[in-house]
Order: structure tokens, then C-alpha cells, then sequence
């Protein structure tokens, strides 16, 4: 409630505006996966394996990132198409993308399977959450304003970026 709070307050800018929608989203959707992933109260806590990895980390993905360029293709009021890059940086992804030559810019974090992005395009400020498929994704967004619907949304990864230090 304190992250709520703390958004809610910095809500008299556009881009508090997509913050709070950010934390908002991230809340809700953090409390689901820890409602799924608690063990029962009678279950006995599993052991712990010198293989496991630290308290509260994710296991590094073996074969890739999220890193990438992609196609990105959805509809809204008819079919659209354009690119996004996707950047790790530290714990979090810069989500970078451009349709119909308008850039859109977000912020994503990355749970196991799935992917969750708060965005914004000029006055307009969304979210859109995803389900990892290998290198691609599949997802539904909304933005306000907008339509108050959910729309489709798929990211076909095309290629690596380039190594960097």
C-alpha cells in the first residue's frame, strides 16, 4: 500500500499518471502470483539444495534473455504493425517501440513466464502484460485514454542485440 501511496501522490503529471497505472498494475498482479506461489500452511517448507538459487531470485534463464528486436503486431481499431526493442537494464527492461512513426516508451518487469509494461505515447499512458513463449510473446494492453477495451498485442523476436560491455 505504502508503493500505491507513493504514486498517488505523484499523480499530477502525465507521467505520474502512467507511474501510478504502473504500480497499480504491478501490485495487483505481484499479490496474484504470491496468493499462487505460498505453500499451504500445513505444508512443510522444501528443503534447501546447495543448487537452488538465492531467497527471492530468479533463476537465470539458461538459453536467453528478453533482449532483443522484435515485430511487433496487435489490432485496436484495425491491424497494426511496427518494431520494439526490448533492453535489460539491471533487475528491469527499457521497452522501446515504434507503430505508425509514433514512439512509444516503457518500462517492464520480467516474473518466470510473464512480462508486464507500463508505457506511454505522447499524452497516452498504458500497460500491457504478457505471456512468455519462448523468444516471442503474446499479450493484451490498454491505455487511458482510450477505449476502456483490451486489445491483442503479439512480439515475434527477429534478432539479438549487439553484444555490449
Amino acid at each position: 500500500m505504502k508503493l500505491l501511496r507513493a504514486a498517488a501522490y505523484y499523480t499530477d503529471a502525465a507521467v505520474g499518471v502512467g507511474l501510478f497505472l504502473f504500480a497499480l498494475i504491478c501490485v495487483f498482479t505481484l499479490a496474484i502470483w504470491g496468493a499462487e506461489t505460498k505453500a499451504s500452511p500445513a505444508a512443510p517448507a522444501p528443503a534447501a539444495s546447495a543448487d537452488a538459487p538465492p531467497p527471492n531470485k530468479e533463476p537465470v534463464a539458461c538459453c536467453h534473455d528478453l533482449d532483443g528486436v522484435y515485430l511487433v503486431e496487435g489490432t485496436e481499431k484495425g491491424p497494426y504493425a511496427g518494431a520494439t526493442v526490448i533492453t535489460r537494464v539491471g533487475d528491469v527492461y527499457r521497452v522501446q517501440t515504434v507503430v505508425g512513426g509514433k514512439p512509444t516508451i516503457g518500462i517492464g518487469v520480467r516474473q518466470g513466464d510473464l512480462f508486464a509494461v507500463g508505457w506511454t505515447m505522447g499524452q497516452v499512458q498504458g500497460v500491457t502484460t504478457y505471456k512468455i513463449n519462448g523468444r516471442n510473446l503474446a499479450g493484451r494492453w490498454a491505455s487511458v485514454p482510450g477505449s476502456g477495451r483490451m486489445h491483442d498485442e503479439r512480439l515475434t523476436f527477429l534478432r539479438a542485440l549487439p553484444a555490449h560491455d
